[in-house]
């Protein structure tokens, strides 16, 4: 059966089946992945200021992702954390600032963030700068790889951490749905099936992973068959 559903902020889908029954469904992925797929699908769709504004939000949100694991790894007080990044949460150039310190302390390595990119960021955000297609592309692939780096980061030195957060996160998901009906949880990972395997292996590159999503985007449109 193939069900319709939109995700919303909060991060639960609201699945309506065709015998008139309502389900609350809760995607188990972070939001910086939620943002990268949103901004591959609005370029397969053609739109690539829009593709572009939701790679760097994936960015941004990725940040934060990664400042939230090292935190939970120090034990620091929720709300002491949540009243600083209060202050920050604004104002992405902070964001950035805080990141790049962190990482830092973390790892004992600067972080390269490429000031281009940056800059391009930057000039479509702010400037109402329209990117061609191959710089929307790059700027995907950029951030691709970046998302890729830094999770194996958290998954090799904060991996207790790393869980806490994603289990607060799929709490406070919860939370959000409306009545605080239960909500089942499920993920819906991309990967390669080679031709002739049933063995699914895992997508480590970004011309790969927009080619998995344009077959989503068609199962969307069109339902399973692909001609």
């Amino acid at each position: 059966m193939f069900f319709r559903g939109r995700i919303a902020d909060a991060g639960y889908i609201t699945v309506d089946c065709g015998q008139g029954h309502t389900a609350p469904f809760i995607y188990d992925a972070r939001k910086h992945d939620l943002l990268l797929q949103s901004a591959c699908l609005a370029f397969l769709d053609g739109y690539e200021r829009e593709a572009t504004a939701s790679f760097a939000a994936s960015l941004e949100r990725l940040w934060e992702f990664y400042i939230r694991v090292v935190a939970a790894s120090r034990s620091l007080d929720p709300s002491a954390f949540e009243s600083t990044w209060k202050q920050l949460s604004r104002q992405s150039e902070r964001q950035l600032g805080a990141f790049l310190m962190i990482y830092l302390f973390d790892t004992g390595n600067a972080y390269d963030h490429r000031k281009s990119m940056i800059e391009f960021r930057n000039k479509v955000i702010h400037q109402g700068y329209i990117p061609i297609q191959q710089e929307a592309y790059e700027y995907g692939r950029y951030v691709f790889e970046h998302s890729r780096a830094l999770m194996k980061v958290l998954e090799k030195n904060h991996k207790p951490a790393l869980d806490v957060e994603i289990a607060r996160e799929l709490e406070e998901i919860q939370k959000e749905v409306p009545g605080g009906q239960p909500a089942a949880t499920f993920k819906a990972t991309l990967a390669l099936l080679p031709t002739g395997t049933n063995v699914a292996v895992e997508i480590t590159d970004f011309d790969t992973f927009m080619k998995a999503m344009e077959q989503r985007l068609h199962t969307m449109k069109h339902g399973c068959s692909r001609s």
